[in-house]
């Protein structure tokens, strides 16, 4: 029950229940969590040091203050919580798949943890912003995100290929990231490292959210169903390197696109020679936000077959989703301002009202083996535009209290 201190190099091996404390001073130190489990707090200072779950569990709190590395077994934890300012590492040694969630990658709870959460390979030095110095090293295939990351540091992700699932948020310090100082990476580098191709970083289903400072999302192929992503920044720098040359239009964009940086560029060339990923394949492009994508225009409903329609539908329907998350953040920030205007729904209304209208026409000049699939759809876009109707009230009346608090002294 006692607990351990000690200074240099050390390797300590967990063989049974201990319910002291560790703690280690300067030094490279290696603990092997072998059997028993680790109910006091865990600190091996500042250093290279490497966590190994073989059999044994931590359950206290872990402070992390070096360069660590975190050889993981599925479902077990590193500690109940991470605190510290250092960096951790943590990847499949093995360069196979890896799902951050309860059944592989079980994170503690990381939202004090101020340093470097590095998923899915090494990056040394680990200090942002990235300048080209860094030795990348990508010990993962395909990274899947099924549970959320809520830091208060940076975040990277690295991985052939990395899919965020609905409802999951990988969060540097929140929206903003601490005052504007923590960066969210995403690297996707397809088959170049022996990996799984083609190099794309997808977003399964809305909303799937990126919140910090800034943000760098690198993906040898293409971002896969960007609408379905939220990258909210509070406007906050956003760098995106693909290989198709495609620019993402995301359910929501709150963030500045930026071109190309020259410590991104030098970033990108020290990850080509540690991983093989072909720059010349690479382009910098723009991101820009769903609720000012391409629509269907009122002129081309009249011609559109009814596959278009659903597509169509299912457009609204994520965009919709991506208004309502918008207004819904904002009563909860002081000062926050929607990421809509009334103009734009007024549009979106419109556009649903001509479609409404063409589908009624089509019913009644359909068969009956037709009408079914047209109705269906009608019932669709009325319920779209009962809910744009709602967000545009919602937004007047969130305008009117800012409004009359302004009116009151008690604007900024």
């Amino acid at each position: 029950t006692g607990g351990i201190a000690a200074a240099g190099d050390n390797t300590i091996n967990l063989n049974s229940n201990l319910s002291g404390r560790i703690d280690i001073g300067n030094g490279n130190d290696t603990m092997n969590f072998i059997a028993g489990n680790l109910s006091g707090n865990l600190s091996l200072g500042a250093g290279n040091n490497v966590y190994n779950f073989s059999g044994g569990t931590a359950s206290g709190t872990v402070t992390i203050s070096g360069t660590d590395t975190w050889n993981h077994a599925p479902g077990v934890k590193l500690g109940t919580t991470i605190i510290g300012t250092g960096s951790i590492a943590a990847a499949d040694p093995n360069k196979g798949a890896l799902l951050v969630g309860p059944s592989d990658l079980n994170l503690p709870d990381v939202s004090g943890f101020t340093g470097h959460l590095i998923i899915g390979g090494t990056i040394v030095p680990s200090a942002l912003p990235f300048d080209g110095d860094e030795l990348v090293t990508i010990n993962t295939d395909n990274l899947n995100v099924t549970t959320s990351i809520l830091s208060s540091g940076d975040i990277t992700l690295l991985g052939s290929n990395i899919t965020l699932q609905v409802n999951v948020k990988v969060s540097a310090g929140g929206v903003g990231g601490n005052g504007g100082t923590d960066q969210v990476a995403l690297i996707a580098i397809g088959a170049s490292n022996g990996g799984t191709g083609p190099g794309n970083i997808t977003g399964v289903s809305f909303p799937g959210t990126i919140e910090g400072a800034t943000a760098l999302l690198i993906a040898a192929n293409d971002i896969i169903n960007p609408q379905n992503l939220v990258i909210d920044l509070n406007g906050g720098d956003v760098q995106i390197v693909v290989g198709s040359g495609n620019s993402p239009t995301f359910g929501i964009l709150n963030a500045t696109p930026i071109d190309a940086t020259a410590a991104t560029s030098a970033f990108l060339k020290a990850l080509s020679n540690t991983t093989g990923l072909n720059l010349n394949s690479l382009t910098f492009v723009q991101a820009q936000t769903l609720i000012l994508g391409n629509l269907i225009g009122l002129e081309q409903v009249a011609f559109i077959d009814v596959g278009l329609f659903e597509e169509d539908l299912t457009l609204f329907g994520t965009v919709g989703r991506g208004v309502a998350l918008s207004l819904a953040q904002c009563e909860e920030v002081e000062g926050c301002a929607p990421n809509v205007m009334e103009a734009e729904l007024d549009e979106m209304i419109a556009q649903l009202e001509g479609r409404i209208t063409e589908l009624e026409r089509r019913i009644s000049e359909a068969g009956e083996g037709e009408r079914a699939q047209l109705q269906t759809l009608l019932n669709g876009y009325k319920d779209q535009l009962t809910a744009f109707n709602s967000y545009k009230t919602e937004l007047q009346e969130y305008s009117a209290a800012e409004e009359e608090i302004a009116d009151d002294g008690f604007g900024s």
